[in-house]
């Protein structure tokens, strides 16, 4: 009879501990807020579309003009997430670059279709030819059109492979911005 009372007594315990473990959602749970990392949202956005998410980053930019824009980095500065200012919100706050956030809205998606694609290197090439003095010296004076020519076609064969025919980006459209 103890020994039963003894087996009950730590599945009581061990069912106990159990429940209050925190849910998860498969995704790096940062915070009690659930919030997850820049560096998982960019692994789950697409299950996630419409769906409100936190996401917890160091800002790293901050669009000077309005402040309609953020840009929040993960464990790599080239694992970002951009945010845009609902009108619940704004705008953000210039002062809020370097520090780590929680952004809290909605996911939405943008494409980037043949049309677009075809439409920016055609002022790429405008802009050679136009400037072709300049485009000489266009290290020099911080504007890489080859590097905007070969992002061009990065973009053509991603198109091409990944057999959606555009490319999505998926970003935040932030109801509540929090500082973490």
């Amino acid at each position: 009879m103890k020994r039963i009372v003894f087996v009950l007594s730590v599945a009581a315990i061990l069912g106990a501990c159990s429940n209050n473990q925190k849910p998860t959602t498969g995704t790096d749970v940062v915070n009690e807020k659930n919030a997850i990392s820049v560096d998982s949202f960019l692994t789950v956005a697409p299950n996630l579309l419409g769906k409100e998410v936190t996401v917890k980053g160091t800002v790293d930019h901050i669009c000077k003009h309005g402040g309609k824009r953020v840009k929040l980095i993960g464990s790599y500065p080239s694992n970002s997430v951009h945010g845009e200012a609902t009108e619940a919100i704004g705008a953000f706050k210039v002062e809020l670059e370097g520090s780590e956030v929680l952004l809290t809205g909605i996911v939405a998606e943008s494409k980037i279709d043949s049309a677009y694609v075809a439409t920016y290197e055609k002022s790429v090439l405008e802009a050679m030819e136009k400037e072709k003095p300049e485009a000489e010296m266009e290290h020099a004076k911080g504007i890489d059109h080859h590097a905007k020519l070969e992002e061009v076609k990065n973009w053509k064969e991603e198109m091409a492979s990944n057999g959606k025919g555009y490319i999505s980006t998926y970003y935040l459209e932030v109801s509540k911005v929090e500082e973490y």
